[in-house]
């Protein structure tokens, strides 16, 4: 699918939210220029329903498995949307085991050895799908592979991902949404030196800017 399109949709879904004044912290823990919040496609459905297609179009064309498993939360959704269409089955990764009910941090079954993708909507330093790889490989399954809907940078995560075989299918990088975005005025003229900043070094932009007091940089 025309990745025009996919971007397009992303921010008439509302998804993309630029303050570098006032920044988001990621569920990485970085502060963010720019933060991306695919949840918002749970609203709009002709966007939802495009680009959820085109996410389960490249993991088939990319990727080999006998279910999805979402990751809490922004994998749920695009992960319960595909298994559905495919007719497979789903299991879902919390960010921890549960306190009350059945204890359990994965919901889902699987056999021993079934190979998973896990689902997650956006990647930054991709430490939420490693995380919930590991606890998916404990529990008896072989993860081969992961999905997003965008990414940061491949810089963050490749070398994690090739130390566990994990490849990774994306849809946008956040470059291209910000490009697409300069291009057709979707973001104030005031945040694009910014934005572009963040970009060159998400790592190391909030420390700079005096919002993170973590440094990072350990994770180049």
């Amino acid at each position: 699918m025309d990745k025009e399109k996919i971007i397009a949709a992303i921010y008439s879904a509302k998804n993309v939210y630029v303050d570098p004044k006032n920044p988001i912290r990621g569920g990485a823990g970085l502060y963010q220029a720019i933060y991306l919040d695919h949840r918002n496609l749970f609203s709009f459905v002709e966007e939802r329903t495009m680009i959820f297609q085109a996410l389960q179009e490249r993991i088939i064309q990319e990727q080999k498995f006998d279910l999805l498993a979402g990751k809490e939360t922004g994998g749920i959704a695009p992960a319960a949307v595909i298994s559905q269409n495919l007719k497979i089955p789903m299991a879902y990764v919390r960010k921890r085991p549960k306190e009350g009910g059945r204890l359990r941090q994965i919901e889902g079954e699987f056999k021993p050895g079934a190979s998973i993708v896990v689902i997650d909507d956006t990647v930054v330093t991709g430490g939420n799908i490693r995380r919930a790889a590991e606890a998916l490989t404990a529990a008896g399954a072989k993860v081969t592979g992961a999905a997003a809907i965008s990414i940061v940078k491949t810089e963050l995560y490749e070398k994690q991902f090739a130390k566990l075989g994990i490849k990774l299918t994306y849809l946008v990088t956040m470059k291209e949404i910000v490009d697409w975005g300069i291009k057709n005025n979707k973001l104030e003229k005031s945040h694009i030196e910014e934005v572009k900043e963040y970009l060159a070094d998400p790592l190391g932009w909030g420390i700079k800017n005096g919002f993170d007091q973590f440094d990072w940089s350990g994770l180049r």
